[in-house]
């Protein structure tokens, strides 16, 4: 019988976060999707719509991932009181997804940690 181990991140890592206001968060996520279109995706918990930036893979990165710990080079967020599945941008009728990830303990924790420091 395969044994399966569960064995979630201990440390998420954050090396630089930027606040906008939620309509500026919506229209980056935007950028390049032709008219009409879909956007990038946002998350969305705790009242925090959020997006993250990996730091892409190497030696070190993936020596740090097994020891437990995740980094993150950048997470944009926007304070979004109210879930919406997708906001759409009127100007360009372009659909942004968002996903409610509060069912997530780990990223539940981070929209935490950024709605403490929202503005």
């Amino acid at each position: 019988m395969v044994k399966i181990t569960y064995q979630p991140w201990e440390e998420i890592v954050i090396h630089e976060t930027v606040e906008y206001p939620l309509a500026a968060l919506l229209e980056m996520q935007s950028f390049g999707a032709p008219p009409g279109s879909m956007g990038r995706s946002l998350m969305w918990a705790n009242g925090i719509a959020f997006a993250y930036a990996a730091i892409p893979v190497s030696d070190d990165v993936v020596a740090e991932q097994l020891k437990g710990r995740m980094h993150w080079a950048s997470v944009v967020f926007a304070t979004m009181p109210a879930y919406e599945s997708a906001v759409i941008l009127q100007e360009t009728n372009i659909r942004v997804p968002v996903v409610d990830v509060s069912g997530n303990p780990t990223l539940y924790a981070v929209a935490r940690w950024l709605r403490e420091r929202a503005a």
